[in-house]
């Protein structure tokens, strides 16, 4: 149960607190300030404690298959409001008088949506054995550990990113948002191959004895890229497909903002 709980909550903890390191390092040369950040985390906690409340409810949902639709639609949603933040990110570094309004709606309804995914899935697990006094200590114990473990790798990835040049800094996290959003993919099509929405298919490779996906560096690497150690080619393919759609945007939206904040460079007298 202690090790258990150590890999649980480290696992969503790390989540969320690496998106929080990238959008926080992200921003550094913007003047946002933090208000965001509380407002983004009491929402999404608020959300997490109402998702796991209804999970009865929602689990009957689509005959019994409500919670893996509905967890998968949620990380299809943060893909798409990574995609936005992509956009805006690049738009607000070429354009340093444009509006920051939607960046901070943007960032801050990632960051909510991110903790009631992962805050949802840490309730979830302790409602299993809250009430089982042979299991409650190892269990608490093992999440504060996993939770202390979580929260040191962001604060470490935050400023290791803020140490970095500005510019540096923000294309390692729009790089890391690109995977991260790969990731939430590739869980979302694992999910809904759960569900049967998706076909089930042979693993493409293993590698379970290099780096088992329990482990420590297996859970960081889950957090960081969405690392599963037994893929499907169906989950190669939509993991890859979802980069190259990320590296699309960037690169179109790159270059529509630079090319528009030069011809009013080459205006302006």
């Amino acid at each position: 149960m202690l090790l258990t709980s150590v890999i649980i909550v480290l696992r969503e903890i790390v989540e969320a607190a690496l998106l929080i390191a990238t959008l926080l390092a992200a921003t550094r040369f913007t003047r946002i300030g933090h208000s965001w950040l509380r407002i983004s985390i009491s929402s999404g906690l608020a959300g997490a404690l109402l998702f796991a409340w209804q999970l009865r409810s929602i689990s009957n949902l689509y005959d019994g298959l409500g919670y893996e639709i509905s967890n998968a639609l949620l990380q299809i949603l943060i893909y798409g409001v990574i995609l936005v933040l992509i956009a805006l990110l690049l738009k607000l570094y070429l354009r340093s008088t444009t509006s920051k309004k939607p960046l901070l709606f943007f960032m801050g309804l990632a960051l909510s949506l991110s903790i009631i995914r992962e805050g949802s899935e840490i309730l979830i697990y302790f409602s299993g054995f809250i009430h089982n006094k042979e299991t409650l200590s190892s269990g608490i114990i093992g999440s504060i550990i996993g939770a202390g473990v979580g929260f040191s790798f962001g604060a470490l990835f935050y400023f290791l990113l803020s140490a970095l040049h500005k510019s540096l800094s923000l294309k390692v996290a729009l790089i890391l948002l690109v995977l991260v959003g790969a990731g939430m993919c590739s869980q979302a099509s694992m999910l809904l191959m759960q569900a049967d929405f998706l076909p089930s298919q042979r693993p493409l490779w293993n590698t379970s004895s290099w780096i088992p996906e329990p482990s420590i560096p297996g859970q960081l690497l889950y957090a960081l890229i969405g690392y599963e150690a037994t893929p499907s080619p169906l989950q190669v393919s939509i993991y890859a497909g979802s980069v190259f759609i990320s590296l699309i945007v960037a690169v179109v939206y790159y270059k529509v903002y630079s090319r528009s904040t030069n011809t009013k460079a080459s205006t302006t007298p």
